[in-house]
Order: C-alpha cells, then structure tokens, then sequence
C-alpha cells in the first residue's frame, strides 16, 4: 500500500551481512511520535520496570521528562521505547541523548524526608 511516509536506516552500513527477514528500515509517518530507544544495564533495569523516572537530556540543553511505552520496560539489554512528556522536533530524530534514570527513594525514604522537615524547625530551640 503507498504511505506518505519516511524511510529511515536501522543503522546498517556499507558491507553490514543482513539475514533474511531482517529488518533494514523503519517507515514512520509525518504524525508519528519522536521517542528514544535506549539499552538498559541489568542494575537499572528492574529500576525502571519499577517505575522510576526518566530524564532525556537534549543536543539543545534542555532536559524533558519521559516514560517507558507500555510494555517495553523488559529485562537488561532489551532495547526501551522512551516515550518524551512534550513533543520532540522531527529534526531530533536520529541525534544521541542523555538517559537519566531518577531512582524513587521508595515509601520509607519520603516518610524519612517528611520527619525530618517537621523536626528541622525545632532544631534550633534545644
């Protein structure tokens, strides 16, 4: 069927061995999502399964929340789909980013901070 789509490379290169059923391009449509496909190491995977979250530092300085597409928070090594809070500029498709994953410090660590900004002011009258 004809798209008004765009071609993009998977990354293969001149003399790359590819195997049948292999794919070699990806075909996105004008209104298609920029996100970001990110490898994981096994110490942060179960971080971000767990739902802690996701900074993506741009080429441009700016820095924009992300979440992981539903499903894809797989095991170490399995390529993520980071999907970006605010829309990304087509033209970023294809730039590196910075991954910056935020680790909760889980219910104990926010009643720990909760007790000691209401003990903080007293702090100074004993």
């Amino acid at each position: 069927m004809p798209c008004t789509c765009r071609a993009t490379s998977l990354g293969l290169r001149v003399g790359s061995t590819v195997l049948a059923g292999e794919p070699v391009l990806q075909l996105t449509t004008p209104d298609a999502v920029v996100g970001v496909l990110a490898t994981f190491p096994p110490d942060l995977a179960f971080d971000l399964a767990r739902g802690d979250r996701v900074e993506l530092a741009l080429p441009d300085g700016s820095v924009v929340a992300a979440t992981p597409r539903g499903g894809d928070a797989q095991g170490a090594g399995q390529p993520t789909l980071l999907i970006p809070a605010t829309p990304l500029a087509a033209a970023l498709a294809g730039q590196p980013v910075r991954v910056r994953l935020i680790q909760d410090a889980g219910w104990l660590g926010v009643q720990i901070l909760a007790i000691s900004r209401w003990f903080a002011p007293l702090s100074g009258v004993l």
